[in-house]
């Protein structure tokens, strides 16, 4: 039996993403410009996820359950709706994650799961 390991729902006019997405085995989630609104808390589950793209949603915020994801080294998360405000918030906490998140540009910015300059 053959487990999936990347999804992509790009262009595909989502409003969100269900709860049991995260009960998959991930490595790849690509779900770019769509209209989610936020990730599920059940994200912080998909502990095989590498890459993460979210680009070109109405995602406000990042899930703390991010902070789950060990092998997660590629977020994209440019065009979002997220203020400076929620970054300069979740700046405070001390665990973090580090990964590589690609905001439209050829050189990666170091940041974490749930704080980014995207």
């Amino acid at each position: 039996m053959q487990v999936l390991t990347s999804f992509c729902m790009s262009f595909c006019l989502l409003t969100y993403l269900p709860d049991c997405i995260g009960n998959m085995s991930l490595q790849s989630l690509d779900v770019q410009h769509n209209t989610i609104t936020y990730l599920p808390d059940s994200i912080g589950n998909l502990k095989k996820l590498t890459s993460l793209n979210i680009t070109g949603n109405r995602v406000a915020a990042m899930p703390l359950s991010m902070e789950r994801l060990p092998r997660l080294n590629e977020l994209y998360c440019e065009d979002n709706f997220m203020t400076p405000l929620f970054w300069k918030e979740l700046e405070r906490k001390p665990a973090r994650v580090p990964v590589r998140c690609i905001a439209g540009s050829t050189t990666p910015l170091q940041c974490s799961a749930t704080v980014c300059t995207c």
